[in-house]
């Protein structure tokens, strides 16, 4: 059971970095706004409005870029959580094979239940992520 506490706590890590890239994504937007509305106003001199504009556009592209980093860390996390699932049904299934069985069937099962639908959640969030991303 120690294994899978590990395993909630690392689904739990992949929230919170969903979490982040959420929070990466509002700030890009709000960015964007704060272009529009620079590039919209009239302050009389047409470069410190163009130079604004410039640097808030540099601040855009390194958002997006942290926001691409986070994107593939998930995913190396997602394949980490996968390694780790399938290291888990292979050492239940040995200590089965043993009769060392400290589990029941059933709780496997409610385990990898948990599991899947915990990664289906991620997985949702990362293909929400990839949307806001490519908008």
């Amino acid at each position: 059971m120690m294994f899978l506490e590990q395993k909630h706590d690392v689904l739990d890590k992949q929230k919170t970095y969903v979490h982040y890239t959420e929070t990466l994504e509002e700030g890009k937007r709000k960015v964007e706004d704060h272009v529009v509305r620079k590039c919209h106003s009239k302050t009389g001199n047409g470069k410190s409005t163009e130079t604004e504009a410039l640097l808030e556009r540099t601040n855009l592209l390194e958002l997006k870029a942290k926001l691409k980093k986070e994107r593939e860390d998930l995913d190396r996390e997602s394949e980490v959580m996968n390694k780790e699932n399938w290291t888990l049904i292979c050492q239940v299934g040995n200590q089965e094979t043993k009769g060392h069985v400290g589990t029941t069937e059933t709780d496997i099962k409610r385990e990898r239940e948990k599991l899947e639908v915990t990664k289906t959640d991620l997985q949702v969030l990362k293909e929400h992520e990839r949307i806001q991303f490519d908008e």
